[in-house]
């Protein structure tokens, strides 16, 4: 069921990002032949060679001088046994940012860590019409920043929804949902979800496909997804859906004046789901936002100095972070 509070609060942040929203409901092989024709007209134009000169010296040859110089008999020679150089098994794997995107499906890109780091994963949803090369970027520096030194080898950055509730349900979760099932069977590693804003809409389809859409048969995430719902939506969860996650936490933003775009929903999901949930209150007081700027309290919970000190600054806070850290605050945090 989807929550009327969470939609009317992200519709507003439809009209501040993009200018205002549609009238429209929201959410979210011959050769050989040749070969060997060719063969028999070369060998037809060879001159006979009489048999045992064929490696004879002409008469003529130079003989080599009688002072060359032999090599000395105690050359040593080297032993049968060496050993080729042996590979670095310690040299650090490359830096994540020079690793290929891999495109997956629609809206959905892979990047593979490397084994060396662990087999977790870490899934970033972004908000609402985020491009896809900006939830590389956020994606990017979120993995640098929290999760490359938790074991997680696979990353997938997902764009955002074309609209505030992604009603057209455009992304190719189903694509990402396969393939997270193959790559996680039979281990125990974490699968870490953070979802931004309209991005919670995404998340939620993807646990509706593993956990209730039978996209995983054998039940290899139940119990091992943390989800990080960052200032999204609570509604789209149900009781199944909470209870096979691993972990779930509602984080929002605070200052001294006020508190982040979607507070109110993250607060009411940890109340409806206590035993199963946690509300992460991020303090953004040196995020310096205007007092009452919710949206930038909203966009604090990406990056922790947002562009816009009274509103949101979609493209920037999702791509800059040069002197603007990413924000993985809440990853530190979570129990």
């Amino acid at each position: 069921m989807r929550g009327r509070s969470g939609a009317v609060a992200l519709a507003l942040a439809c009209a501040v990002l993009v200018g205002g929203c549609s009238n429209e409901a929201l959410f979210v092989d011959g050769a050989d032949a040749e070969d060997a024709e060719r063969d028999a007209v070369a060998d037809a134009a060879l001159p006979d060679v009489v048999e045992g000169d064929a490696d004879a010296p002409p008469e003529d040859a130079a003989a080599p001088p009688e002072d060359a110089a032999a090599p000395p008999e105690d050359a040593a020679a080297p032993p049968e046994d060496a050993a080729a150089p042996a590979e670095d098994v310690d040299a650090p794997p490359p830096a994540f940012g020079e690793l290929p995107w891999e495109d997956v499906a629609f809206g959905v890109a892979y990047k593979d860590a490397g084994e060396a780091r662990g087999e977790g994963v870490l899934i970033g949803y972004a908000g609402y019409q985020v491009t896809a090369d900006e939830s590389r970027a956020w994606v990017s520096a979120l993995y640098d920043a929290a999760l490359s030194s938790r074991g997680v080898r696979h990353v997938y950055a997902v764009q955002g929804p074309a609209q505030v509730q992604y009603e057209a349900r455009e992304i190719t979760n189903s694509a990402l949902a396969r393939r997270l099932v193959g790559q996680v069977a039979g281990g125990d590693a974490r699968v870490h979800v953070a979802a931004h804003s309209s991005g919670s809409w995404v998340a939620c389809e993807l646990f509706e496909q593993l956990f209730e859409g039978g996209f995983d048969p054998m039940g290899e995430t139940i119990g091992r997804v943390v989800y990080y719902d960052l200032d999204g939506v609570a509604s789209c969860l149900s009781d199944d859906r909470v209870n096979a996650l691993g972990g779930l936490y509602f984080v929002h933003a605070v200052n001294a004046g006020g508190a982040s775009l979607q507070s109110q929903s993250m607060a009411a999901g940890a109340a409806r789901w206590p035993d199963q949930s946690a509300l992460l209150t991020y303090d953004a007081e040196g995020a310096g936002c205007a007092l009452g700027a919710e949206m930038c309290l909203h966009m604090s919970l990406v990056n922790t100095r947002p562009h816009d000190a009274s509103g949101a600054s979609r493209s920037a806070d999702y791509t800059d972070f040069e002197g603007r850290p990413v924000n993985g605050w809440y990853v530190d945090n979570a129990q």
